[in-house]
C-alpha cells in the first residue's frame, strides 16, 4: 500500500467531554438494528423506540450508512430502548424497511454486507434507466429494485424470530385524489395524502412473518387497509407495492398500483384480494415527507405487560397518550450543524411572474412538511421526546445527482457512517459508550477491517488525525476527492455565511469555523492542490457544476459516465448528453405531442445544465425563397463548435402566384458552420456553403436560358453564400445570407444578392 504524505494536523474545536442532558434521548440511537434478543425488555432496562425516517431521493445510501452505523453500536453497547417502530416516506420508505428488517435479523459485520448497502450502492443510472422500459409516466424502471426484493423475500420466506413484533408506516401519496366526508353535511373533500400501518411478527424459522393492518380507530373517513387476510393474501407483495409506491417521485417512475380496501369508520379493517380495489399512488413525499404523524398514532400502540416488558397491542391507548420513556428518533438529512444562508426577511417581494412561480415551488416544498409542522405543533409531549439526527458534513450526492455515481453512493454511506460516530463520540463517549470506529479497527478479521477503512478514512481526516494511514493507497484516492468537495463545498457555503453580514453564528464544525474566519479549505492527503480561487463557487454556477467543477480538477474517475480518469473535466459535457438522451426517450414515449415534449426537455436541460452544441440540428426557413437544412458535429463535445451543414433551398416560390413570371430553383448545398457563440436561450452560428442551382429557365440545365433575363429568372448555375444564423432556445431562427452566383459563361452576369429568412429550429440529442 502506498504512503502518503501527511500534512501537519489542523487544531480541531474538541466536543466537551461531558454527558448532557439530553442523553437518555441520545440512546436511541443505539437500538436501531439490533436484534431484539431475548423477546422482551424490561421497563427499567429498556424503553419503546419510533424512527422517522424523510424522503431524500439519493440521499436515502447517506441515511442507510447512518442507520447502519448505529446498528453497530447496538452490536457493542447494549439496547437502552427497543425499536418496536419504523416509518418513512419516500426513499426513507425504502430505509424503514430495511430498519425493520436488520432489527429482527441482525446486522453485519462487514458494512458492504448490509441491507442497507445492498439496497442502495448498485442502484444508479445504468440500473434504473432501462430504455426498454421507460413509459410515458416514468423515466425510470422500479426493476432496479428488483435485487434488493429477492433478498428481502429470502430472508421473509426464511422467517423472523418470535421476537420481532413491530410496526412499520408510510406515507403515500394518490394520483387522484378520493373523496372524503369529515363530518356531517359537510361537503366532500378531496383527499390524496394516505397512510399505511402494519403489524409485523415473527412466526419463528421457515414460516413467513404474519402481517395485519394497523388502523386508526379515531378517523373520520375509511382508513387504507392493505389485502392481508384469507388463504390467498400476500403479505410480502403487498408490503412492497406500497414501498414502490411510496418511493415513486413523480416522472421519474410511473405510479405504483396498490390493491387496497378501504374500511369505513369503526370496522375492524379485514380485507382479502377478493375485496380489494386497485389504483395509482405515487411518492409519499408530495404532502409528507417525515411521517412523523404516522409514528406517533404507532406509538399509541405500545404498551407493557404486567410484568414490564414492551408489548404491541391489539388496540390503542387514548389519544394524546404515549407509553412510558418511549422516544422518537428523526432522521433527515437536510438536517445540518452548520450554518447556511437563507432567505433574509427583508428580501423583496418578487417583481416578476418568474418571482411567483420561485415563490410558488417553495410552497409546494413546505407543503412536504406541513404534516410534520402539524404535529410538532400542537404536541408538546412529541416535542420532548423527539432527538433530530444531525448532520455535520454535507453528502456529495443531491436529490437525483447521486444516480451518476456508484462511487458517490459509496461515499455518502461511509459518510453517513461518520456522521454517527460522531454524534455517538460527542454526547455519550465519556459514559463508556463503545466507539466502534476504533472497534473495528482494530477487528480480527481483516475483511472487516478492510470493508471499515474508508469510513476510518474519513474519521482521521475529519477529526483532525495525524496518522491518516487509513486514508493511504491508489484505491482510496476517489473517496479522498470525494472528501476533498465536500470540504471545499463546505468552506464555500461558511464564507457565504461569513460575507452575509453581522457576527457570524457559533458552530462547533472546526472547518467550517476556520472558513468563517477567512481559512482556505483543508486539504485532504493525497489529492492534487489545486489554485485558491478553484475552491470558490463561481458567480452564477449552479452547484452541480460546482462540485463537476471541482471533481475535474482533482481528476475524479467518472466510471459509470464513461470517462478516464484524464478526461474528467468532461463529465459536464458527457453528463449533459446523457440528460438529453434520457429526455428524448422520455418524450419518445408520450402518446401526444412527443415532438414538442422533446424540444421542452431539451431546453430544460440546456437551462438546468448548462448548453453544449447538439450534434444535430434541424432548421426550416422562409422568406422570398425557403430552406431545408441539417447540420452534425462529431461526438468529441471539444469540437462541437465545429459543424458540416447541407440543405436544399427553394426560389422563386412568389411566381407560382404571379401568372406573368414562371421561375423556380432548387438549390442543393452543402459546406461547414461555426457557432462562434453559444448559451442556454441564444446561440449564434457563421457559414459557408455551395451548390448548384437548378432552374426552371433552362428546363434544370436541359434548355436554353436567356442570360439578359437572369436578374428576374436566373438558370442553372453553381452558387456559393455565407450566412449567419441567430436562434433563441434552439427553436426560433433567423438566417441572412449573403448569395454569390458566378457567371461562368459568356455573357452571363455574376449575381449578388441578400436572402433573410425566418423559421423554426429543433436541437435533437439524438
Amino acid at each position: 500500500m502506498d504512503t502518503m504524505p501527511h500534512p501537519a494536523p489542523t487544531p480541531r474545536l474538541r466536543p466537551p467531554r461531558r454527558l448532557p442532558p439530553g442523553l437518555l434521548l441520545l440512546l436511541a440511537w443505539l437500538a436501531l438494528s439490533s436484534p431484539l434478543v431475548g423477546g422482551v425488555a424490561r421497563a427499567e432496562g429498556a424503553a419503546p423506540l419510533a424512527l422517522t425516517i424523510s424522503g431524500g431521493g439519493t440521499k436515502g445510501a447517506y441515511m442507510a450508512g447512518h442507520l447502519y452505523y448505529m446498528g453497530q453500536v447496538s452490536h457493542f453497547g447494549g439496547e437502552p430502548l427497543q425499536p418496536r417502530v419504523a416509518t418513512g416516506a419516500s426513499a426513507g420508505a425504502i430505509n424503514a424497511v430495511l430498519v425493520a428488517f436488520t432489527a429482527c435479523i441482525g446486522v453485519k459485520d462487514d458494512p458492504t454486507q448490509s441491507l442497507y448497502w445492498h439496497a442502495w450502492t448498485p442502484t444508479g443510472l445504468k440500473e434504473t434507466f432501462v430504455p426498454a422500459e421507460t413509459t410515458a409516466t416514468g423515466v425510470f424502471t422500479a426493476s432496479a429494485f428488483s435485487p434488493m426484493i429477492a433478498e428481502l423475500r429470502e430472508i421473509w420466506d426464511g422467517g423472523l424470530p418470535t421476537e420481532c413484533d413491530l410496526l412499520l408506516g408510510f406515507a403515500i401519496t394518490r394520483a387522484q385524489a378520493r373523496m372524503v366526508v369529515l363530518a356531517p353535511d359537510f361537503p366532500p373533500l378531496p383527499r390524496s395524502r394516505e397512510t399505511v400501518l402494519v403489524r409485523i411478527i415473527g412466526q419463528g424459522p421457515g414460516r413467513p412473518p404474519l402481517v395485519r393492518n394497523v388502523l386508526d380507530p379515531d378517523r373520520a373517513a375509511p382508513d387504507l387497509a392493505l389485502p392481508l387476510d384469507g388463504p390467498d393474501a400476500k403479505p410480502f407483495d403487498s408490503l412492497i407495492e406500497v414501498v414502490l409506491a411510496s418511493a415513486a417521485f413523480p416522472v421519474g417512475f410511473s405510479p405504483v398500483s396498490v390493491a387496497h380496501c378501504l374500511a369505513p369508520p369503526g370496522a375492524a379493517g379485514r380485507c382479502t384480494p377478493a375485496m380489494a380495489q386497485r389504483a395509482l399512488f405515487m411518492d409519499g413525499g408530495i404532502f409528507d415527507n417525515q411521517p412523523l404523524g404516522v409514528a406517533v398514532r404507532a406509538m399509541r400502540y405500545i404498551g407493557r405487560s404486567a410484568a414490564g416488558d414492551i408489548t404491541v397491542n391489539d388496540a390503542p391507548a387514548p389519544v394524546g397518550t404515549l407509553p412510558e420513556g418511549a422516544r422518537f428518533y428523526f432522521l433527515d438529512p437536510r438536517a445540518r450543524t452548520t450554518p447556511t444562508v437563507g432567505q433574509r426577511h427583508d428580501d423583496p417581494p418578487p417583481d416578476s411572474a418568474i418571482g411567483v412561480v420561485g415563490q410558488l415551488l417553495g410552497m409546494v416544498e413546505s407543503g412536504a412538511s406541513s404534516a410534520l409542522v402539524s404535529v410538532l405543533d400542537q404536541s408538546v409531549a412529541v416535542r420532548d421526546r423527539l432527538l433530530v439526527a444531525r448532520t455535520h458534513y454535507p453528502q456529495i450526492s443531491g436529490t437525483f445527482n447521486g444516480l451518476l455515481e456508484r462511487a458517490f453512493r459509496e461515499f455518502d454511506f461511509y459518510l453517513g457512517m461518520y456522521n454517527a460516530a460522531r454524534t455517538v463520540r460527542e454526547h455519550a463517549l465519556a459514559e463508556g459508550m463503545p466507539d466502534v470506529l476504533s472497534l473495528r479497527a482494530a477487528d480480527p478479521d481483516p475483511a472487516v477491517r478492510e470493508a471499515w477503512r474508508p469510513a476510518l478514512c474519513l474519521a482521521a481526516v475529519l477529526d483532525g488525525d495525524a496518522d491518516t494511514t487509513p486514508c493511504d493507497g491508489d484505491d482510496l484516492l476517489d473517496l479522498r476527492i470525494l472528501l476533498q468537495v465536500v470540504l471545499d463545498q463546505l468552506a464555500d457555503e461558511c464564507r457565504a455565511v461569513a460575507a452575509a453580514g453581522g457576527t457570524p453564528p457559533p458552530t462547533n464544525n472546526s472547518q467550517c469555523a476556520a472558513a468563517m474566519a477567512g481559512g482556505p479549505p483543508e486539504q485532504v492527503p493525497g489529492v492534487p492542490v489545486i489554485e485558491a480561487a478553484a475552491h470558490r463557487r463561481l458567480p452564477g454556477e449552479g452547484p452541480l457544476d460546482y462540485q463537476l467543477r471541482l471533481l475535474g480538477r482533482y481528476g475524479f474517475w467518472f466510471r459509470d459516465l464513461g470517462l478516464a480518469r484524464a478526461d474528467a473535466e468532461e463529465a459536464p459535457q458527457r453528463l449533459i448528453r446523457v440528460v438529453h438522451r434520457v429526455a428524448q426517450r422520455f418524450a419518445d414515449e408520450q402518446p401526444r405531442f412527443s415532438l414538442a415534449y422533446g424540444v421542452i426537455g431539451r431546453i430544460g436541460v440546456d437551462v438546468a445544465l448548462g448548453y453544449i452544441p447538439p450534434q444535430h440540428s434541424l432548421h426550416a426557413t422562409l422568406g422570398l425563397g425557403a430552406e431545408l437544412g441539417y447540420s452534425v458535429s462529431g461526438a468529441d463535445p471539444d469540437w462541437g463548435w465545429l459543424r458540416f451543414t447541407a440543405a436544399l433551398a427553394f426560389d422563386g416560390l412568389s411566381t407560382i402566384f404571379n401568372a406573368v413570371d414562371d421561375y423556380f430553383a432548387i438549390i442543393p448545398k452543402a459546406g461547414v458552420e461555426l457557432e462562434v457563440y453559444g448559451s442556454a436561450a441564444f446561440q449564434l452560428r457563421m457559414g459557408v456553403r455551395a451548390g448548384y442551382q437548378l432552374s426552371t429557365s433552362d428546363d434544370f440545365t436541359t434548355g436554353r436560358c436567356r442570360y439578359d433575363n437572369e436578374k428576374h429568372q436566373p438558370c442553372s448555375r453553381f452558387m456559393s453564400e455565407a450566412y449567419a444564423a441567430a436562434s433563441l432556445f434552439g427553436l426560433l431562427r433567423l438566417q441572412v445570407a449573403v448569395v454569390y452566383e458566378p457567371g461562368l459563361a459568356d455573357g452571363q452576369r455574376d449575381l449578388v444578392a441578400v436572402r433573410p429568412t425566418l423559421g423554426f429550429q429543433l436541437n435533437s440529442p439524438f
